[in-house]
């Protein structure tokens, strides 16, 4: 089947569905019944409406102006706080998307319980439909003068601001005696013309709202395949990148250590520059001084690999003062070991982070 099909629950529990389908493009219209345990074949091109009894529905015309769908929602479920009998928690609230002429939405409330009783006898049959509207709501009608169907032993009035479904005699109390409109013949008819104008109220909405696969198309995973084609290229860049602002670290420290040490040993031909910064210091007995401590600093660094000197400043009572830049997370603790190691104290600073990594202040002195 294909095209736009209505399946009609009956207010009676144990009665058949009855179901009709127009197909507009070959012009042709089909009806029938369903067997208690009959699946009805659908198109998946197939726009399916569940027209519901209204006796099991509350019906109601509230001043909700145009607003965005949450917000609309969320007004109506206020309102329907005040207008229901029963807790809230326990009512299904639906609005419908459209303003009449005096700035009036209908509001729909019923029991969440009986929203998924019909759900389930219609999943029993194998549907699922897009729609589900409150049969009186689909009549046709002026807005002065009401439509009047019968629905087997009950009554369809709709008029500008009611909708229900009653009993005979108290439809007559309702209907004005001139002046209504008394519809005849089928109604899934009636209800397939006012659907293709429009739905003027749909229960699957909030948690009943019917969930929709997605089926890419072929564009689609193309651009999908190209993204992660994408991700994978930038995942194996950036440990390469890493490792060469590592190596670049490195390169920098080395290159200090040697312009250090060709200050501190300006006579020499500079081949160790650690080896040599050590050999003076001992030679001069220098323990604690800028030299031998910057020494022990570049040493610790360049065996480190994941820092390198930002910048540096001695003083003779607090000791060489140093700012390392590395990236975000590295800890110092194993630096700090490696330059204790030579037999000085290490107090650590404040970690500042940046925008390309952090920076970490230490202080070296001489025990």
């Amino acid at each position: 089947m294909s095209g736009h099909v209505i399946i009609a629950l009956p207010a009676v529990p144990d009665a058949a569905l009855r179901w009709y389908r127009l197909d507009i493009d070959a012009g042709i219209a089909e009806s029938g019944s369903l067997a208690p345990d009959e699946v009805l074949e659908l198109d998946p091109g197939s726009r399916v409406c569940a027209v519901v009894p209204a006796d099991r529905v509350a019906l109601h015309w509230v001043d909700l102006p145009k607003a965005s769908p949450a917000q609309a929602a969320a007004a109506a479920r206020m309102i329907a706080a005040d207008l229901s009998a029963g807790p809230i928690d326990l009512q299904h609230v639906s609005v419908a998307r459209d303003v009449d002429g005096l700035g009036r939405r209908a509001i729909a409330i019923v029991e969440r319980s009986v929203m998924d009783g019909w759900l389930e006898r219609l999943s029993a049959h194998g549907i699922d439909p897009d729609d589900m509207v409150p049969a009186p709501m689909l009549l046709p009608y002026d807005e002065d003068r009401m439509s009047v169907a019968r629905d087997g032993p009950h009554v369809l009035v709709r008029g500008a601001a009611l909708a229900i479904q009653s009993e005979p005699e108290l439809a007559e109390r309702v209907v004005p005696s001139s002046g209504a409109r008394f519809i005849d013949g089928d109604l899934l008819n009636v209800y397939s013309t006012r659907l293709e104008i429009d739905t003027p109220i749909n229960l699957r909405q909030g948690d009943f709202q019917k969930s929709h696969k997605f089926i890419p198309d072929r564009k689609a995973l193309r651009r999908l395949g190209w993204l992660a084609l994408g991700v994978l290229l930038l995942s194996l860049l950036i440990p390469a990148v890493s490792a060469l602002r590592y190596t670049l670290a490195v390169s920098s420290n080395e290159a200090k250590i040697l312009e250090l040490a060709r200050q501190a040993l300006p006579d020499s031909t500079i081949a160790d520059p650690q080896a040599q910064l050590r050999a003076q210091a001992a030679r001069v007995g220098a323990g604690g001084g800028m030299t031998t401590l910057a020494a022990a600093v570049f040493e610790a660094v360049r065996a480190d690999g994941q820092f390198r000197v930002e910048s540096m400043g001695y003083d003779a009572s607090d000791g060489l003062r140093v700012t390392l830049a590395s990236g975000s997370g590295v800890v110092v603790s194993g630096l700090r070991s490696a330059i204790e190691a030579y037999g000085y104290t290490v107090t650590e600073g404040a970690t500042r982070v940046t925008d390309d990594g952090q920076r970490t202040d230490i202080e070296v002195r001489a025990r």
